[in-house]
């Protein structure tokens, strides 16, 4: 396979594991293998796997090691403030790395920008000088009271001053409306006072890293609407799934911090490996691909970075598959580990 198949067999030599004790040097290896796999997948680059949902959607790929490698920084923590200010970032890169290049962002544009990198104070305080008052007013209650009563006084002191127009922009620009994370931003709206989430579009599945961006205002550790968010989550994740992006499915569900790996024959089961979609007959052979397996190996690591006793036992029997495959690509040392 090594002549025939070079990346895939120098991916599966190169994987840090396997994974026992938590120790700084894995996880400092295993953050760099994660950082590096999701930078060749962000470029389209797919030729070190095979798996069908990885080549399709390389991107989300790339998103997964995101996730995974700030839940090991954030000590296996989903539901922390260090998690999410981590993961907004790398969500809100993806989300502008899968956009095109476009003329001077409008401030709208910035605003939302700054929200989905988890920087809402930042994007509060910018309003002073853009007048964006109506959509500070929503963002504000999300974040705190207090950032509430700062802005309607930062409101009520600008509106004061001589010279100044109040404006309440009545629409949108053709810009705006072709940014995903405006869009988002006026889905969040609209989730908030129906409080339902619809269903998404083809158009917003596709820029999902940027719905998930602006809408973990409301997933955040201390949202009064948790509850929605993790709706939001689940409606998100079927969608992703549907569509056949797996890896962003997964990532969703996982999300929701209420979920490992479970069993293959549970009834109830959504993950049992990231990135196979395990409830088709069609894809039982998949649930034996390295990278399916490494990644659901990443995820049970990550969660012993906050729990050194933590278990995914559902996964053990694919490791022991994973064993006997080393073992007859020549990868002997690695297989006895």
């Amino acid at each position: 396979l090594k002549p025939c198949m070079p990346k895939w067999y120098v991916e599966l030599d190169s994987f840090p594991g396997p994974l026992g004790r938590v120790e700084p040097r894995t996880t400092e290896a295993l953050g760099q293998h994660l950082q590096s796999l999701a930078a060749r997948l962000a470029a389209g680059d797919t030729a070190g796997t095979t798996l069908e949902s990885a080549v399709t959607y390389p991107r989300s790929v790339a998103v997964t090691c995101d996730f995974l490698r700030c839940m090991m920084t954030a000590g296996g923590k989903l539901q922390s403030p260090e998690f999410w200010q981590q993961f907004s970032t790398c969500l809100a890169d993806r989300a502008a790395a899968s956009m095109p290049s476009q003329a001077e962002a409008s401030p709208l544009q910035v605003f939302c920008t700054r929200l989905a990198r988890g920087e809402a104070v930042s994007a509060l305080e910018s309003v002073q000088e853009t007048s964006l008052w109506a959509h500070a007013l929503v963002i504000a209650q999300l974040v705190s009271p207090e950032a509430y009563d700062r802005l309607l006084v930062h409101m009520s002191s600008s509106l004061r001053k001589p010279g100044v127009v109040s404006n309440f922009p009545s629409g949108l620009a053709d810009q705006e409306s072709a940014d995903p994370m405006v869009q988002a931003l006026l889905l969040l709206y609209d989730v908030l006072g129906r409080g339902s989430i619809p269903e998404f579009s083809d158009l917003a599945l596709s820029h999902w890293t940027a719905y998930l961006a602006i809408f973990s205002v409301i997933l955040r550790p201390n949202s009064q609407h948790r509850l929605l968010g993790r709706q939001f989550l689940e409606s998100l994740a079927s969608g992703l799934a549907n569509k056949g992006d797996i890896f962003g499915a997964h990532v969703c569900y996982l999300l929701t911090g209420e979920r490992k790996l479970d069993s293959v024959d549970a009834p109830a089961s959504l993950v049992c490996l990231i990135g196979v979609e395990h409830r088709s007959p069609q894809n039982f052979t998949s649930l034996l691909d390295p990278l399916a397996l490494q990644l659901s190996e990443v995820f049970e690591y990550a969660i012993r970075c906050g729990d050194p006793d933590a278990l995914c036992p559902t996964i053990q029997p694919f490791k022991l598959a994973h064993t006997l495959l080393l073992s007859d690509v020549g990868l002997v040392d690695k297989a006895r580990k």
